[in-house]
Formats: structure tokens, C-alpha cells, sequence
């Protein structure tokens, strides 16, 4: 089980009847790739409960050559550690002018703790830690995109775990 408290404290209607917080994305330069414009960025994570390794949020930003016109957010998949999966699903939609905004998992990737040697979370209440971290920095990030970055449509997508999660979030923004 891990921290059971834990477990019981994450409760999800309250994580959604929060507004989401703003944050500070950080965007490198651009390169071409996918067919696209490619950056990488990165943002401190909302959840202030995860281990410090997890702390600073990974993304992806693929954009067409020509303004965006909507922008979804792409969730992981159980298992989903890196992002070329996703940006592979994401390149085809450049052409209707839509882009992508494909995000790392905390407990994936660069974001997982030493002693955890693959995708796979070492408790339950890792589990449930990294579905409200996903929940609360895909809702800071649509609202980023929005506001910050001016983006007219943006909408959330995934599949498996990540199509669970892009339910909840989608289903609790306010726009």
C-alpha cells in the first residue's frame, strides 16, 4: 500500500473543485521535427505531496508552422515513460493547424525516484499520488495554454490510464 493516509486524503472532488493554478512553463527554442516545431519545457508540478525527483514537470510542446488554431494536451498510458509515442500520434494533426502539448508523468521517466527501476510505481499510494499530480498539472497547463500562451481551443487527450485521467480533467474545467 505505501502511505495509506496518503491514499485517503487524495480525494478527487476536491481536486477538482479547486481552480486550477496558474504556473510558470519554461520553453526552450524550437527545432523541427514530426513536421512540426518542437520545444521542450518544463514547470514545477502543483502537487507540493511528491518526492523532490518528481517535482519538476516535463512537456513536450509540437506546434504546425503556422499558428495553432486548438492545442490538446496528451496524456501517458500506463507504462507511457517517454514522449515519442505520443508525439507520433499528435504529428498527423498538424496539418488541420492542431498541436500538442504532451506531458511526463511523475514516477516516468526523468520524474521517477532512484530506487524505482522501471515504469512500474512502487505502491498504491504512488499510484494515487501520480493521478493527482497528472489531474492537477493537466488542468494548470490547459489553463496556461489559454491564458498564457493564447491558444483559441485547447482540449485533453489519452488512452488507457491517460484517456481515464483526460475524462476527469476534461470533465472538471470550467471551460
Amino acid at each position: 500500500w505505501g502511505d495509506r493516509a496518503l491514499c485517503e486524503s487524495i480525494d478527487p472532488l476536491a481536486l477538482a473543485a479547486r481552480p486550477p493554478g496558474p504556473l510558470i512553463v519554461r520553453v526552450g527554442p524550437a527545432r523541427r521535427e514530426y513536421g512540426g516545431l518542437l520545444s521542450e519545457g518544463s514547470f514545477q508540478s502543483p502537487e507540493d505531496r511528491l518526492p523532490p525527483c518528481a517535482r519538476t514537470a516535463r512537456i513536450r510542446l509540437l506546434l504546425p508552422a503556422k499558428r495553432a488554431r486548438a492545442v490538446a494536451v496528451h496524456l501517458a498510458a500506463s507504462g507511457d515513460q517517454g514522449f515519442s509515442v505520443r508525439l507520433r500520434f499528435a504529428a498527423p494533426l498538424l496539418e488541420h493547424g492542431i498541436g500538442a502539448l504532451v506531458l511526463e508523468n511523475a514516477f516516468y521517466g526523468a520524474r521517477r525516484p532512484a530506487n524505482q527501476p522501471r515504469h512500474a510505481v512502487r505502491s498504491i499510494s504512488d499510484l494515487h499520488l501520480m493521478g493527482a499530480a497528472t489531474f492537477q498539472e493537466a488542468r494548470a497547463l490547459l489553463r496556461w495554454l489559454r491564458e498564457e500562451r493564447q491558444v483559441p481551443l485547447v482540449g485533453v487527450t489519452g488512452y488507457s490510464m491517460g484517456g481515464q485521467l483526460a475524462a476527469m480533467v476534461g470533465a472538471s474545467m470550467p471551460f
